[in-house]
């Protein structure tokens, strides 16, 4: 029996345009008809993090990840401290931003106590800061040591020097934004209240038409494709995409936001994670919608019931994903199945995730102490 390799890139082999043959070959277990000639068998194999399955085992499935981490748990701050998002470089150095209360009895506003907006991890202590003033940090993106990003309702940007604060009303903007991403310092995206998306090519900053008044919540992408998603109480729930032409909605949805559908996006759209041009997974309360890139709202559903109610969402890969919110809603994703961490249960809520290769980082805050908390997971 021939067996010459044929790759199969996808979830299932369709079949071939191989020519006609009076005699077409009766293939074995892992093989199929060859493309170019029906009376010989070809082996299936599958790319990179896929694996022979099905009964013929001629299907390429995705490869599961490992449900197991281990934890470490730090709590920062005086109650009324939270943690908005995170930027993992490497096991020694986290950066955590947010609204950080520290005591200070000598304090001269006679609070008793000082407000801190960023914290450093170098692998043993966690470092407080000030960004330029005490302004709560909603958003962080790092480049490198000299090239920082962080965003307070206006961006601002670390040179290695100084810490630049962009005023979008100097720009003609009346806008605050919130969440942001981006490629490189001359590429980034601000997203936030009212449909509000400003883009900053290295010299100015331009705002883009959403064509939403929904507050958008979340921004990822790969490469020139975006997406943003957002949600806002009388008003709706949206997701756009951008191809590199401008953002254009792909869902939006004014009301019936319980009705769950299982081949198109539904519900309530509360953050948006990729690591591909090609696909966007899309965290609601019935699970994660996966769309492909270009969708009109068709997308694969892979449902869960969470114990809580999840607004955030992080990963490294397809089949290793966390998705966090209110009240032990802190789930991982292995490419097949969903698993709940009862140790996080009723405690915490879960704002932002970042996850970078074996290192997984969920900030947010603490219910029991309402402290700033800082969950830290090593997968094993």
């Amino acid at each position: 029996m021939k067996k010459t390799i044929l790759i199969i890139s996808s979830f299932l082999f369709l079949g071939s345009s191989c020519e006609e043959h009076t005699q077409p070959a009766n293939c074995d277990p892992g093989f199929l008809q060859c493309e170019d000639n029906n009376t010989e068998c070809c082996e299936v194999m599958c790319n990179d993090g896929y694996h022979n399955c099905g009964s013929m085992l001629v299907e390429c499935c995705l490869d599961t990840t490992s449900h197991n981490f281990t934890w470490e748990i730090d709590t920062l701050g005086l109650i009324g401290s939270i943690l908005h998002d995170v930027a993992i470089v490497d096991e020694n150095n986290i950066w955590v931003v947010g609204d950080i209360r520290m005591p200070d009895p000598d304090s001269t506003n006679g609070t008793g106590y000082q407000n801190y907006n960023a914290a450093h991890w170098d692998g043993i202590n966690w470092e407080l800061m000030v960004i330029r003033n005490p302004t709560p940090i909603k958003g962080i993106i790092y480049f490198s040591n000299d090239d920082i990003w962080m965003v307070n309702g206006y961006p601002m940007h670390w040179d290695g020097e100084d810490w630049t604060l962009y005023s979008l009303h100097n720009y003609g903007m009346l806008v605050a934004v919130e969440h942001l991403w981006g490629t490189s310092s001359s590429n980034m995206y601000f997203v936030g209240r009212n449909g509000a998306i400003v883009h900053y090519n290295g010299t100015t900053f331009t705002q883009m038409n959403s064509g939403t008044d929904v507050k958008l919540l979340s921004i990822t992408g790969f490469e020139d494709k975006i997406w943003v998603c957002g949600y806002e109480d009388f008003i709706g729930s949206v997701l756009l995409e951008n191809d590199g032409d401008g953002f254009k909605i792909v869902y939006f949805k004014s009301h019936d936001f319980d009705q769950i559908l299982s081949d198109s996006l539904s519900g309530k759209t509360m953050a948006v994670w990729t690591n591909s041009p090609d696909s966007v997974n899309v965290n609601t309360p019935f699970g994660i919608y996966r769309l492909p890139a270009n969708s009109s709202g068709e997308a694969r559903f892979i449902p869960n019931y969470w114990l809580g109610f999840p607004f955030s969402i992080g990963g490294n890969s397809q089949n290793d994903i966390f998705t966090g919110g209110d009240f032990s809603s802190v789930y991982h994703y292995n490419g097949s199945t969903y698993q709940y961490y009862p140790e996080f249960s009723g405690r915490t809520r879960i704002l932002s995730i970042k996850m970078k290769e074996d290192i997984s980082c969920l900030v947010g805050v603490e219910f029991e102490t309402n402290k700033a908390i800082i969950i830290r997971g090593y997968h094993e």
